[in-house]
């Protein structure tokens, strides 16, 4: 089911002590177990920084009860001491510098969408067992240059496009596409871009649905 609106960025914890390496795999198997169809987060951010998809970004997830159809969810590997009960802060710095990443580029999309921690918004829980105002107010103070510069040797997190997208993430595709198609870089993902996209997945020995995904995402920043 598609989202119609993204009023929340919904941060959580996998309540796991800091010994675990686990990411999106691990935590998609255990949802299943739910029964639930896969993996109810959109990103998954790992111990050393590493970020995974999950849902789909347009996707209805299954995250935060009452705000699933109207919020992304990312979740951060770790949150308990080794106790594997008590709720504890224990991101690596790593974490923290991928997360802020990710959230301006989805503050990018989704102007609209407030920060808020699983506990803001389903009260009577610990996670994601940090305040995420503090944080927030924290983050906003940086400036996108410092935040880039402590990323620069991170994987850097391109949310999935279509066509309709609009905003600075649209820019940053199209001008890399401008290195094989000589398309507009206007910010709107409308026909001419999705052309671009079809060309260069067929000349890359990808899907050619327009769909600029985590592959389509690969392949571009090679030419980086």
């Amino acid at each position: 089911m598609q989202r119609k609106h993204t009023d929340f960025i919904v941060i959580h914890c996998s309540a796991t002590p800091p010994s675990m390496d686990i990411g999106a795999k691990e935590i998609d198997r255990w949802h299943r177990t739910k029964g639930w169809f896969r993996i109810g987060y959109h990103f998954v951010i790992r111990r050393d920084g590493s970020i995974e998809y999950g849902r789909e970004l347009s996707e209805v997830g299954a995250h935060a009860y009452g705000v699933n159809d109207r919020s992304v969810g990312i979740c951060l590997i770790g949150g308990v001491k080794e106790d594997g009960k008590t709720a504890q802060d224990n991101f690596t710095n790593a974490q923290w510098v991928s997360l802020e990443k990710l959230v301006n580029e989805l503050e990018d999309q989704f102007p609209q969408a407030r920060v808020v921690g699983h506990r803001d918004v389903t009260p009577g829980r610990d996670c994601p067992c940090f305040e995420v105002s503090d944080w927030n107010r924290n983050r906003l103070q940086n400036t996108p240059e410092a935040v880039q510069k402590a990323a620069e040797y991170r994987p850097l997190v391109y949310s999935a496009l279509r066509q309709g997208a609009k905003g600075p993430l649209v820019k940053t595709l199209q001008a890399k596409l401008n290195r094989f198609s000589k398309i507009d870089v206007d910010g709107i993902f409308g026909p001419q871009t999705r052309r671009a996209v079809e060309s260069f997945q067929q000349h890359h020995n990808l899907i050619d649905d327009g769909i600029v995904g985590p592959r389509t995402w690969t392949a571009l920043l090679r030419y980086d």
